[in-house]
């Protein structure tokens, strides 16, 4: 069975009533797992930035983490969400979150793997801003401090990206070259790129919602 993970993000804009309304939806749709990011602005971009009263919006404390994952536990769904700091990680231990997504532009962020790798559950890796390189020494380093279970997640830092830039045979290709499951987080309009995945052998689908 594939994996799909329907990507919430912050697009609920710090209304819980609209989140919920969303993660229903996304269960009733068959999605396995919802996911949301879990950070203060503060953290990712000085005040004066242009984007930081967008991401603003979108911040969640303990309790608001603690309601969606009741909402999502009540439909029959995993609660996920992508950290962006220690203090993130620790919000989502206190959920119980089964498992951690950490976004293209943290592949190689030692700091904040090293944290979730404390917690020794599975790890959605997306690999959007990674060489195979730096993949390669992002996977021997969580090997090496014994992190929970991996499995990459072939992503595209592009939004939205177009077909031409998909490389979606990259998906086998990881698999062969790093013996881990490999999935693909999508940024394309449609279904069309995650059906192509999953024919590609990808065992879990992240897609925007």
């Amino acid at each position: 069975m594939i994996k799909i993970i329907a990507e919430i993000g912050f697009n609920h804009q710090g209304d819980l009533k609209l989140a919920i309304e969303m993660i229903k939806a996304a269960a009733n749709a068959g999605a396995h797992a919802i996911k949301f990011q879990t950070y203060r602005a503060a953290d990712l971009a000085l005040p004066s930035a242009p984007h930081y009263q967008a991401i603003h919006g979108g911040e969640m404390n303990l309790r608001h983490h603690l309601e969606l994952a009741k909402a999502a536990h009540d439909c029959g769904v995993e609660f996920l969400s992508t950290p962006f700091s220690p203090w993130a990680i620790d919000i989502l231990e206190k959920v119980g979150v089964p498992a951690y997504k950490v976004a293209s532009m943290d592949c190689t962020n030692k700091y904040i793997l090293g944290f979730i790798a404390e917690t020794k559950k599975p790890i959605y890796l997306s690999t959007g801003m990674a060489t195979l390189s730096e993949i390669s020494e992002i996977l021997c380093y969580l090997s090496e401090v014994k992190s929970g279970p991996v499995t990459l997640l072939h992503c595209m830092s592009l939004y939205p990206a177009e077909a031409k830039d998909l490389n979606l045979a990259t998906i086998p290709y990881l698999k062969e070259l790093f013996g881990v499951p490999v999935g693909y987080s999508d940024h394309y309009p449609g279904i069309k790129a995650c059906l192509a995945a999953a024919m590609l052998g990808a065992e879990v689908i992240e897609t925007h919602f």
